[in-house]
């Protein structure tokens, strides 16, 4: 039970250090999965500098000041229905090469085309860690800066291969979601 509640309260205290970028393409087809990369691509390259702060209230202030424009210029960009948001969302485990993300919520700059049913994109907005290939972070010092010592710790440990989970923090995560 004391693992349960530890792992939970540091999972929160990540969660609550980072502002993830969230976008959700109109459907799995080809041309609604190419559109929904530009989109990311065009956000990161137009909003990732105007968007670096020193803390996440800083950065989530310059993001709700971006908003309009961020939905102006996306809608420019496609041909699709708009939808635009700082929301939670839940978010599965994320492992990249060399760090994983816990599954939980996480407040996020959502961005949805279309009817939003298609395959997803995301990162870590704040502190900026956002790339295009996911296959490692480059700049972990970032995270470093934002997560306490332990924080960064769990989500940077190597230890090997083995991904070690509990079910009981599985479930229980699944019904907070709930």
């Amino acid at each position: 039970m004391f693992t349960c509640f530890y792992i939970e309260k540091v999972h929160s205290e990540i969660a609550d250090s980072i502002i993830r970028l969230h976008i959700i393409a109109n459907s799995d087809s080809v041309e609604d999965q190419q559109q929904k990369l530009a989109v990311r691509d065009f956000v990161l390259e137009r909003y990732g500098k105007t968007l670096k702060a020193e803390t996440r209230d800083q950065a989530l202030e310059k993001i709700y000041g971006c908003l309009p424009q961020i939905l102006k210029d996306v809608q420019d960009l496609t041909d699709q229905q708009v939808q635009i948001s700082i929301s939670e969302s839940n978010f599965p485990t994320k492992i990249y090469k060399d760090l994983q993300l816990p599954a939980g919520n996480y407040l996020a700059l959502k961005i949805v085309l279309g009817s939003g049913k298609g395959k997803n994109w995301w990162c870590v907005m704040y502190p900026p860690l956002c790339f295009q290939d996911a296959s490692s972070v480059t700049d972990k010092e970032k995270l470093k800066q934002v997560l306490s010592e332990d924080e960064y710790e769990l989500i940077t440990s190597q230890e090997g291969t083995v991904l070690y989970k509990f079910k009981i923090v599985e479930l229980w995560n699944k019904l907070k979601a709930l």
